[in-house]
């Protein structure tokens, strides 16, 4: 049986082998920011179309194959996904979102309060609207929404969920979530809020996690779940258990270039 190998963002690797398994395949191998599986000929094609969380996915000859001398199946990056007419400058690879909402539970409603071009909130829709064409993603019918502060960051993610044929399953809003208070509040959350990167964008960054930390109570339910990925990990993390959050997983996730983590926690 032929060799295939998935490729994603390095620290996602087992997420990536969870969804292979979701697809009925057995024979599946971790190994660094890739995962090797065999599968017939006839069902790879099938495998592509359905996968979220692989960037690309080559045949191989063998588990030591590196890419001189393997072959890529896809013609452009899976992560390229068809519906993304605006990209936000600090968007999340959409692999990278569906990755970390299959952390979650995706039974639960949905809410990403820093959704600017709405890849998070597309991707659930869209794998909440896969498990209705009998796909394998433990989903339902649920509801989502995304709030961002800029207007035109929000029009973007309005455009990409259209063009995703989702924009009836997603509530956009433009409001600010360190202000807000949801009524009925959410019971999961994903998350990319902005990062800091050096000097006084970071004292901007931390005064934006601590008013969004004060405010989580009133977006989010009790024993809600949220994950958010961030640059500033430990900043995160601090402001967190500052707050008697209680941290279930802290994930380094190599995203692009930059080295980050997605901190998964409870209420």
């Amino acid at each position: 049986m032929p060799l295939f190998a998935a490729t994603c963002s390095e620290g996602l690797e087992d997420i990536l082998a969870y969804e292979l398994k979701l697809y009925g395949l057995s024979d599946i191998h971790v190994k660094s920011s890739r995962v090797i599986f065999d599968c017939g000929a006839d069902k790879i094609k099938e495998i592509m179309t359905k996968l979220r969380t692989a960037d690309n996915i080559f045949l191989i000859n063998d588990f030591m194959s590196t890419s001189d001398k393997s072959v890529r199946l896809n013609k452009k990056p899976l992560y390229l996904r068809d519906y993304r007419l605006f990209n936000h400058p600090s968007s999340l690879l959409p692999s990278v979102a569906a990755a970390l909402l299959l952390r979650t539970d995706m039974k639960k409603d949905l809410i990403d309060p820093f959704v600017g071009g709405g890849t998070i909130v597309v991707e659930d829709a869209l794998m909440m609207q896969g498990s209705k064409a009998n796909l394998p993603y433990p989903s339902e019918e649920h509801r989502i929404m995304g709030i961002d502060i800029n207007y035109h960051h929000l029009s973007g993610a309005k455009k990409n969920a259209r063009k995703a044929g989702v924009i009836d399953f997603i509530e956009l809003e433009l409001n600010d979530s360190t202000r807000i208070k949801l009524y009925p509040p959410f019971s999961r959350m994903v998350t990319n809020p902005p990062y800091g990167v050096r000097g006084s964008k970071k004292e901007r960054i931390k005064k934006l996690y601590d008013r969004f930390a004060a405010n989580i109570d009133n977006i989010l339910a009790s024993n809600a779940e949220g994950i958010m990925i961030t640059t500033e990990w430990n900043l995160l993390l601090k402001i967190l258990g500052e707050r008697g959050f209680r941290v279930k997983e802290v994930r380094k996730v190599r995203h692009r270039k930059l080295h980050t983590a997605a901190i998964h926690f409870t209420i």
